[in-house]
């Protein structure tokens, strides 16, 4: 984060060292002093100097309160609001910086710029209250970080899941965060990528097999190299996707660590070479397959199998042999 970021921040802390907001009235950037200014906590004798818009040198407090002063704060309005920058390029600085208050997040997201607005949803210290408000923005790019950030709480993930915008309810499914019962509900979406992405969540766990086995039979190919490479994938499924007509299927299925023994050495005749070396290189391929593939007429296939440790000695000594 930028340098000005940061001095920003610090101005609109609502709670700062007294010290602080004194070092920054004095800062080269107008917007910083403008900042200061505004600050509640801005000592008044900051205030009274930054109100020529001079740079800030350390007075003695006056002896005793200022009538005139006085009657001002008696006559002004309660503040509610923390004074923004002016400038929409400083606000968008503030809304991305880590180190911004929540509160200060938490009115940003009500601005009008929809850029800032996206950078407060994506920003990691907004308040998940925040997020919240932020699911009935009219921009679906703000949404959209909505559901990226991992302060969205469940419930709005699970509002967020019916979004008409397919890259908000895409985001969503790849959510680590997201309810079980929206992932399984996203499964059915008719959106080919955001059924990818559910069957790319770790959320999508054993304890929702039949939502991954449905996926293993998705006409989208994209979606069933995903479940073929979710290691929360069932056995059953595994086996059905060692036969995908898709080449890139089978190939994420020898590297799944449930495939079991005999799916792999049914793979192990696949005729696509980066097939049968990755059934030469999982550890879980039976002997038998093993000795096989050290003899394959593909170089690569036969060095896999010489480096598993799963190999007999005898096919090591073949698959040197053949190499040399």
């Amino acid at each position: 984060m930028s340098t000005f970021a940061r001095r920003l921040g610090q101005a609109m802390n609502p709670a700062p060292p007294p010290e602080a907001l004194a070092a920054l009235a004095g800062d080269d950037d107008p917007r910083v002093r403008c900042a200061v200014a505004g600050n509640q906590s801005t000592d008044a004798a900051v205030v009274d100097c930054l109100a020529g818009d001079g740079k800030f040198a350390p007075v003695p407090p006056p002896a005793g309160p200022d009538p005139d002063l006085a009657d001002l704060a008696a006559q002004a309005p309660p503040p509610t609001a923390t004074a923004l920058p002016a400038d929409s390029a400083a606000r968008h600085a503030l809304a991305a910086d880590p180190d911004t208050p929540p509160a200060v997040l938490t009115e940003l997201a009500g601005e009008g710029v929809g850029w800032v607005r996206e950078a407060v949803a994506l920003n990691p210290n907004t308040l998940p209250e925040t997020l919240t408000r932020l699911v009935g923005d009219i921009d679906p790019q703000v949404r959209k970080r909505v559901a990226f950030n991992p302060n969205a709480d469940p419930d709005t993930l699970a509002a967020l899941g019916h979004d008409t915008d397919p890259d908000v309810r895409g985001t969503v499914a790849l959510n680590p965060n997201t309810p079980t019962r929206t992932l399984t509900r996203l499964a059915y979406d008719y959106d080919g990528a955001v059924r990818a992405f559910v069957a790319d969540n770790p959320n999508t766990a054993p304890e929702t097999t039949e939502t991954l086995t449905r996926l293993a039979g998705d006409p989208h190919y994209a979606v069933r190299r995903r479940v073929a490479d979710n290691p929360n994938t069932p056995t059953p499924a595994l086996t059905r996707l060692a036969a995908d007509i898709d080449a890139k299927v089978r190939v994420r299925v020898t590297a799944n660590p449930r495939t079991p023994p005999a799916t792999l050495a049914a793979l192990a005749a696949d005729p696509h070479d980066r097939i049968r070396t990755g059934v030469a290189g999982n550890p879980a391929t039976p002997p038998a397959a093993l000795l096989r593939l050290a003899a394959d007429p593909n170089s690569t296939t036969r060095l896999a199998a010489r480096r598993n440790p799963s190999t007999p000695p005898a096919g090591k000594s073949t698959a040197g042999l053949l190499a040399d």
